[in-house]
C-alpha cells in the first residue's frame, strides 16, 4: 500500500472518529434529557483501488418499537391510577379515620349519646341544649363533607379542561413533527432529534388518553384510541370540553345532553365528525379517563352515601311508626292500616308468609308518575314497590293485590283504610302491616320529631318526585329552626317536660330503625348495604377506606411497573455515561493513531520531495 493510500485511510479514520466523538458528546450532554434515545454512528467499509477504508453514513438511533408501544400503554395506565390516587387521598383527608376527632362516626356518636342522655333527663335544659348542639355539629359535618366532595369534582372538571388544552397542543405539534419527518432530505442528526420529539409527544398524548400508535417506515406516526377513534393521521382531531361552570351534588352525568350537568367532552375529526368521548365510550385509560370516572362515578358514590346517611338520620327521628290493627273475616286473618297520613316518599310495610317463605313488601308513595314503574329488591331482601296514591286507597290496594297475587285479599273497607287478609289457611299468613309517616311539626300527634330538616326548614320525607329529595341532602341538612329557638319542642307532645316518652322513642329509633340501599351499587349507591344510622355511617367509612386503599395499592403497583419499564428503556436506549467515557478513550486512541499516520506520511512525503529537488 502506497503513501497516498495510507494517507487516505488515516484521513477517513480521523473523519470517522471525529463524527463518533461528536455523537458521543451529544449523548453525554443529553444523558439527563427525558425521552432522549442514544445515538451511534453508522460506519461502513469501502474498498478502494489499493485499500479499504471507513466512511460514516449518518447516525443511528437506539429504538425498540415494541418496547415503545409497551411504554405508551403503561404511561396511560399509570396516569389514570396516579390521578385517581391523588384525588382519593384528598377525600380520605376530608373523611378522616374511623374514630378520629371530627370524623363522621365520632360526631354521630356524640349526638347519639346526647339523645341517650335526654331519656334520663328530658326536663333538663342543658341536656336538651346538648342534643341541639351535637345535632348542629352533625349537620354541619355532613354539609362540609358534601362541600369537600363537590369541591373535588369541581377541581376534576378544571383539570379536564387543562388536559384537553395540553392534549390539543401535543396533537398539533405531532402534525408538525410528522411533516418534518416526511421530508427525507433531513439529515440524520436532525432526524434523530425529531424522532425523540415525536416519542415525547406521543407519550404526552398517552398520558391523557389511551392510544394505539402506528409507526410508519418514514418515521411518521398515526394515532387512534384503543376503541378505534382516530386521533391523528395526516391531520389531528381536536378535543373540546364544554364545562357547565359550577358543580354541585345535583350535577349528574346524563347521556341526554339536555339533562347532563357535568359538561361534555367532544372530539372533532378533521372531516368535521363530532364524537362524544364519554357517551360513546371512546376512552379506556389515561388521565382523562381517571378524571371522568372520579367525577361521574367514584365521587358521586361518595355523595350518595353521605345523602343516604343524612336521609336515614332525618327519617329515623321524624318517622311516626304506626302498627296496623288486627282484622279478621271468617277464617281469614290480617291487618288494617290508615294510609291517609302518608306523604310522597313515606311508605307502609307488609310482612307476610306465602308457602312457608317469609317476604316483605315496602310500598312507597310516588306522586311523580315518570318515576314509575318502580319495583326492585333492596339489600335487605325487601321488595320495594312504588305506587301512585292519587287514585286513593282503592288504587293502592289494587297495586298491592297485583304484587301479592293469589292467597291474599287486599281491600278498602272504608275511606283510606287498607286491609290485607290471608285466605284463611296456614300456608299464607299476614305477619304485620305498618305505616311510616313523616312528622311535619314538632308537636304532632306521634312521638317522631323533624329535628333534621331540608333547606327552608322543610320536612324531609324522601320524596322521589321530580329531582329526588335525597339527592344532595347531606349538603342541605340542617336542624329545625323551631327547635333551635326553643328546645322544649323536643318534649313529648301533650306531656310534661319530664315525660321521657319521646326521648326514649328517638333513642330507640336511632338504634333499631333499619334502612336499606339497592341490592347492587349499579345506580350509584356506592355499595351501601343496610342497617341503622350508625351501621350506615360505619359502612360508608369502611367502603370509602377500601376504595382509597385499593386506589393507593393500584397506584403503587403501577409506579413499580413504570419504574421497571423506565429502567428497561434506559438500558435499551438510554445513555450510560460510563460506557460513553470508555468509548471516548478508545476514540481518542484511534484519533491519535490516525493523526500519527497522517504526520508520518506527511514527513515521508516531505522527505521525498526534498530528495527530488
Amino acid at each position: 500500500m502506497g503513501l497516498t493510500a495510507s494517507l487516505s485511510n488515516a484521513l477517513s479514520g480521523l473523519l470517522t472518529t471525529q463524527d463518533s466523538i461528536s455523537v458521543l458528546s451529544r449523548n453525554v450532554s443529553n444523558s439527563g434529557t427525558p425521552g432522549y434515545h442514544r445515538e451511534s454512528v453508522n460506519v461502513i467499509d469501502k474498498v478502494g483501488s489499493s485499500s479499504a477504508y471507513a466512511v460514516t453514513t449518518g447516525t443511528q438511533r437506539a429504538f425498540s418499537q415494541s418496547l415503545q408501544v409497551y411504554y405508551n400503554n403503561q404511561v396511560s395506565d399509570s396516569s389514570k391510577s396516579d390521578v385517581t390516587a391523588t384525588y382519593l387521598n384528598q377525600l380520605q383527608t376530608y373523611l378522616g379515620q374511623p374514630g378520629g376527632t371530627g370524623s363522621l362516626d365520632t360526631v354521630y356518636g356524640a349526638f347519639q349519646n346526647a339523645v341517650g342522655a335526654l331519656s334520663t333527663s328530658p326536663d333538663d335544659y342543658t341536656t336538651r341544649a346538648g342534643v341541639v348542639s351535637t345535632a348542629q355539629t352533625l349537620a354541619s359535618t355532613l354539609n362540609q363533607l358534601t362541600s369537600s366532595v363537590q369541591g373535588l369534582r369541581q377541581q376534576v372538571n378544571g383539570q379536564i379542561a387543562g388536559d384537553v388544552q395540553t392534549l390539543n397542543q401535543s396533537l398539533t405539534s405531532l402534525v408538525t413533527v410528522n411533516k418534518q419527518l416526511g421530508n427525507l432530505t433531513t439529515d440524520s442528526t436532525a432526524r434523530a432529534s425529531l424522532l425523540d420529539q415525536r416519542d415525547r409527544l406521543v407519550a404526552q398524548v398517552a398520558g391523557a388518553i389511551d392510544v394505539n400508535v402506528t409507526y410508519r417506515d418514514d418515521g411518521t406516526v398515526a394515532l387512534a384510541t384503543k376503541s378505534g377513534v382516530g386521533l391523528l393521521d395526516q391531520n389531528a382531531s381536536t378535543f373540546s370540553f364544554q364545562s357547565p361552570g359550577s358543580i354541585s351534588a345535583n350535577s349528574q352525568y346524563n347521556t341526554n345532553n339536555a339533562q347532563n350537568g357535568v359538561g361534555t367532552l367532544i372530539l372533532t375529526t378533521p372531516s368535521g365528525l363530532n364524537i362524544d368521548m364519554v357517551k360513546d365510550g371512546g376512552m379506556r385509560s389515561g388521565e382523562l379517563t381517571g378524571l371522568i370516572t372520579l367525577r361521574d362515578k367514584t365521587l358521586v358514590d361518595t355523595q350518595n352515601q353521605l345523602d343516604m346517611v343524612a336521609a336515614s338520620l332525618s327519617k329515623a327521628l321524624s318517622t311516626v311508626t304506626t302498627p296496623g290493627t288486627v282484622a279478621t273475616s271468617g277464617a281469614a286473618k290480617g291487618f288494617t292500616a290508615d294510609i291517609s297520613g302518608l306523604q310522597s316518599g313515606d311508605d307502609f310495610t307488609l310482612n307476610y308468609s306465602a308457602g312457608g317463605a317469609t317476604n316483605t313488601i315496602k310500598v312507597v308513595r310516588v306522586d311523580d308518575t315518570t318515576k314509575l314503574p318502580m319495583d326492585y329488591t333492596d339489600s335487605s331482601g325487601a321488595r320495594v314497590l312504588g305506587v301512585d296514591f292519587s287514585g286513593g286507597a282503592t288504587a293502592v290496594a289494587s297495586a298491592l293485590q297485583t304484587a301479592l297475587g293469589t292467597g291474599f285479599a287486599v281491600t278498602v273497607p272504608s275511606g283510606s283504610t287498607l286491609q290485607v287478609l290471608n285466605d284463611g289457611t296456614t300456608n299464607n299468613t299476614v305477619g304485620s302491616l305498618t305505616t311510616h309517616a313523616t312528622a311535619t311539626t314538632t308537636q304532632n300527634a306521634g312521638l317522631g320529631v323533624p329535628l333534621f330538616v331540608d333547606a327552608g326548614n322543610q320536612p324531609f320525607t324522601g320524596s322521589l318526585d321530580g329531582q329526588a329529595q335525597a339527592l344532595g341532602f347531606a349538603g342541605r341538612i340542617t336542624v329545625n329552626s323551631a327547635i333551635v329557638a326553643d328546645n322544649t319542642n323536643l318534649a313529648t307532645p301533650g306531656g310534661s317536660l319530664g315525660d321521657a316518652s319521646r326521648a326514649n322513642y328517638l333513642s330507640n329509633q336511632l338504634r333499631s330503625m333499619a334502612f336499606s340501599g339497592p341490592a347492587t351499587p349499579t345506580d350509584g349507591a356506592g355499595g351501601l348495604l343496610s342497617g341503622n344510622v350508625s351501621g350506615l355511617i360505619s359502612q360508608t367509612m369502611n367502603y370509602q377506606g377500601n376504595v382509597v386503599a385499593n386506589a393507593m395499592s393500584q397506584n403503587t403497583n403501577s409506579k413499580s411497573a413504570m419504574d421497571a419499564l423506565n429502567q428497561r428503556m434506559t438500558s435499551d436506549s438510554g445513555v450510560d455515561v460510563n460506557s460513553e467515557m470508555a468509548s471516548l478513550i478508545q476514540l481518542q486512541t484511534a484519533y491519535s493513531a490516525n493523526a500519527r499516520v497522517v504526520t508520518s506520511v506527511q514527513t515521508l512525503l516531505d522527505t521525498l520531495m526534498h530528495a527530488f529537488q
